[in-house]
């Protein structure tokens, strides 16, 4: 049985079966929490262009939350927050990212969240671009259905709906994207309590093309580690393994394996090491 999500979280459980994890950089982080603070301190790609990024999210006050503030040495900073439940099942949303040492803003994004048991809705209006897009889904027993509406102040630029339905632990959905210039279908099913699978594909409405496929599964083999295999639209094969050395330590691993080109040195791999203290 379905609760309502936002437009674009149907069937969101699919996407991050092949989305979750899979990283190409070489990183490393530092976590840790004190007094309601859940801090991070980043650093990758120790061997071309070093980058590192602190993070912070925490909740002061009832009425707000700091969902995300956080500086890279690039200059590169993003403070998100809520206002949560000010009004019943209601959340004021603030999105914005901007260069900290030349103070250029790149994004600022204010905007409204509903959500209830069986009706969810989101009106969301980028200051900037001075675009606006609204969407609304609607949750009964097995079935969920929604749309999303983007425009300007002048017109409507993008109109999508989607559908999806449940049985147990198995999920399918088809949405158009684009302005319903093609049709995204996929499916998350969960048949083993520790096993996870999903799958995506996308057909063209306006290009004679082949859809584009994508299958992923995830499990976990102990309570400490989690594997996770996926065939990309690319025709690649990734695979992602993560693993608790100690305590507070975990090892990542991401590989991708180009079996159209064997030869092309397109091949990758990703190391994530994570320490909390």
């Amino acid at each position: 049985m379905f609760a309502s999500v936002l437009f674009n979280d149907i069937n969101k459980a699919a996407f991050d079966v092949m989305k979750d994890g899979y990283s190409f950089d070489q990183k490393t982080s530092l976590k840790t929490s004190c007094c309601g603070y859940n801090m991070s301190l980043e650093a990758k790609n120790f061997t071309s262009s070093l980058s590192g990024k602190f993070a912070v999210d925490f909740k002061p006050f009832t009425y707000l939350a700091v969902k995300k503030l956080s500086i890279e040495n690039t200059g590169a900073a993003v403070l998100d927050f809520d206002i949560p439940n000010f009004i019943r099942g209601t959340t004021f949303m603030f999105r914005s990212q901007g260069d900290a040492f030349t103070h250029d803003v790149k994004k600022a994004t204010c905007g409204l969240k509903y959500m209830s048991e069986c009706f969810s809705g989101d009106v969301n209006f980028d200051v900037l671009s001075q675009k606006i897009n609204s969407s609304a889904v609607l949750a009964h027993n097995n079935f969920m259905i929604g749309c999303k509406v983007e425009g300007t102040k002048d017109a409507i630029t993008s109109f999508d709906a989607a559908l999806a339905f449940c049985y147990k632990e198995c999920v399918l959905s088809a949405a158009s994207i684009n302005n319903h210039t093609a049709i995204d279908t996929a499916v998350y099913a969960k048949p083993f309590k520790n096993v996870k699978v999903g799958a995506d594909c996308i057909f063209s409405l306006t290009e004679s093309k082949n859809p584009l496929i994508a299958f992923g599964m995830c499990m976990n083999p102990t309570m400490s580690s989690e594997l996770r295999t996926k065939v990309g639209s690319d025709g690649k094969l990734y695979g992602y393994y993560k693993t608790t050395i100690s305590k507070n330590i975990s090892l990542a691993v991401t590989g991708a394996v180009d079996y159209n080109n064997m030869f092309s040195g397109s091949h990758k791999i990703g190391m994530a090491v994570e320490m909390r203290i």
